[in-house]
């Protein structure tokens, strides 16, 4: 019984959870884009400076430029 319910399920549109997590994982994708294309705008432009031209915290910036790190990879833009 336990397998044609899980059949009924996977047969019914997607739920509304599964719509949510592809809407924030678009968002954080546009976030990211916007981020990298401040930073090619200026190299040198400060986490705080990303921060209110974007609308987010420092802190959330700086998760941004930790994915950025792991997908792009041109070293001359990442100083320590």
């Amino acid at each position: 019984m336990g397998e044609s319910t899980r059949v009924q399920i996977c047969d019914q549109k997607e739920s509304p959870m599964i719509t949510v997590v592809k809407n924030v994982v678009k968002s954080e994708e546009k976030t990211v884009e916007k981020v990298w294309g401040l930073i090619k705008e200026d190299p040198y432009i400060t986490t705080k400076q990303i921060a209110d031209a974007i609308g987010l915290s420092t802190r959330g910036i700086e998760e941004n430029i930790k994915k950025l790190k792991k997908t792009r990879s041109p070293s001359s833009y990442w100083r320590r």
